[in-house]
């Protein structure tokens, strides 16, 4: 009886050092978890710093890349993580761009994970996520000569600016583009539109610029940074690339001509700009 009751104390005493034990562990794993932000979507902003393309059997393909801007999702632990593109694991992935290289500036849609060595992101676990190169950056000076209000979906308001001067950026804009300048999209990461702009108005444009597959036509929006805006410069006083103050000289006001469609593709499957 002595003895049976002894081992009935070791046994009770060795259960609650493992209760303990979990307790302590499950309590470590909600720590970090908290720390670095749960495991959910996120978009971001980055620059590509290296690559590895898996070369032994289960081994994954990914970027490092350095975050420049979190657009939704949690903060990541880190300002350079691991974005895993694809691995020999169950679907779905999204797509990366082939294309893309070291220094490239990209758009990230996927799964943060966060870990207790530190936190990564991944293409795997839905088909919408993506690794998209940025479009390239535009600023300009024009003419607003006409708006339009699309009530479709994946369209919005746009403004149609006859272009003087490009600033910054691809320099074979000429004539005239679209500016849109908000639309039915998540997340709704827009730029900034000046309150009470109206055709004849000399305007500044900053924003992504696309051009159209098949026509070459150039287009503008102001998705993707809060940085970005259209507004009303006053007596033709500008900002030029270098964010100095210069005057240009006064165009002619003419009608707006009609312009064909246009797509312009957005970094969000499935929504175009018709």
């Amino acid at each position: 009886m002595q003895r049976d009751g002894y081992l009935m104390l070791v046994w009770t005493a060795l259960v609650l050092v493992l209760a303990a034990g979990a307790a302590q562990a499950e309590d470590n794993q909600t720590s970090t978890t908290m720390s670095f932000g749960a495991n959910q979507n996120i978009l971001l902003v980055g620059t590509l710093q290296n690559g590895s393309e898996g070369d032994m059997p289960g081994a994954p393909d990914y970027w490092l890349v350095r975050v420049n801007e979190v657009l939704s999702g949690p903060m990541p632990c880190s300002m350079e993580i691991r974005v895993t593109t694809y691995q020999a694991t169950p679907p779905p992935w999204g797509m990366a761009d082939e294309d893309v290289k070291a220094g490239d500036k990209v758009w990230i849609n996927g799964r943060y994970i966060p870990k207790d060595s530190g936190c990564e992101v991944t293409l795997q676990g839905s088909d919408e996520y993506y690794l998209r190169k940025y479009p390239e950056e535009i600023k300009l000076i024009g003419t607003a000569v006409g708006f339009s209000n699309m009530a479709m979906p994946g369209a919005g308001p746009r403004w149609t600016v006859k272009v003087e001067e490009v600033l910054s950026g691809p320099q074979n804009c000429s004539g005239q583009l679209d500016v849109t300048t908000s639309a039915a999209l998540y997340p709704a990461v827009w730029g900034t539109v000046e309150p009470g702009i109206k055709s004849g108005d000399r305007l500044e444009v900053f924003g992504a610029y696309h051009t159209s597959p098949g026509t070459g036509m150039c287009s503008v929006t102001l998705y993707g940074s809060e940085g970005y805006y259209i507004r009303k410069i006053d007596q033709g006083i500008i900002t030029n690339a270098t964010d100095t103050a210069s005057t240009i000289n006064s165009t002619d006001i003419t009608s707006a001509p009609n312009i064909a469609d246009t797509t312009m593709s957005l970094p969000l499957t499935g929504l175009d700009y018709r």
